[in-house]
């Protein structure tokens, strides 16, 4: 059945994001080393291994339905994916953006007000970098391991206590590149880690891709019985769970 289904991919996601938590504890802190590394890790800043650029003020009344450049706010910022639904956009780049401020695929974002500490990895074209977000650049350190060390709940819940301000927290530029961490020394170790945490993301993504899958599935179905589209339980065969 549906029902069956669903709970046995949820109990599967819940496994692997259970080892995948086990596997960021041990290979971010340096408690389990990787076979040939023996190098000692060092202590880094944020601000050592990567460069900061602050968003662009926008103003509202250049904004236009439908606009050909979408405006990331923090509102886009989510835990570990942006969200755009029905955007802020504007058709005219302005004369004095930077063009760090015009955002690619795969650059890492940052929140720094209201729900602070937030990272994802820019999924859309035509993206601009709005103010109170921040973009994280890689420098000396591999870009696909700078995104793990940001993700890592440590970061955030650092960056939650280093917010200021009352009714909404802040997060200044200083904040965020005075993190402190320890990093691998080579770049082949980096990429060693990166490329194991990336395969378990990768092994959740796909069952999670599954599980929308047969959800729709099921809605679809269910939703067509009721209305009569579909008058026999005998067509649900046609369906793969």
């Amino acid at each position: 059945t549906w029902d069956k289904a669903i709970e046995n991919l949820n109990k599967k996601i819940e496994i692997k994001k259970q080892i995948k938590k086990s596997l960021m504890q041990d290979l971010l802190t340096g408690k389990k080393r990787l076979a040939g590394f023996k190098d000692k890790w060092e202590t880094k800043t944020l601000g050592d291994v990567s460069d900061f650029i602050n968003g662009y003020t926008f103003k509202s009344g250049n904004y236009v339905d439908g606009g050909k450049y979408k405006i990331i706010t923090i509102a886009n910022v989510q835990d570990g994916f942006m969200f755009i639904d029905e955007p802020k956009t504007i058709n005219e780049l302005p004369f004095n953006v930077s063009k760090e401020q015009i955002l690619k695929k795969g650059d890492i974002l940052i929140s720094m007000t209201g729900n602070v500490g937030r990272v994802c990895v820019v999924d859309h074209d035509n993206c601009l970098l709005n103010q109170r977000v921040g973009k994280i650049v890689a420098k000396d350190i591999h870009k696909e391991l700078l995104y793990l060390f940001l993700y890592d709940r440590r970061f955030l819940y650092q960056m939650i206590g280093s917010a200021q301000g009352g009714a909404q927290a802040n997060l200044s530029t200083e904040d965020i590149k005075e993190y402190i961490f320890d990093l691998p020394k080579t770049k082949e170790e980096q990429i060693a880690i990166s490329d194991i945490l990336t395969t378990a993301d990768k092994e959740i993504t796909e069952l999670e891709k599954k599980l929308l899958i047969i959800k729709n599935q099921k809605k679809y179905l269910l939703n067509n019985l009721i209305t009569g589209a579909i008058r026999t339980p005998a067509l649900l065969n046609n369906f793969k769970l």
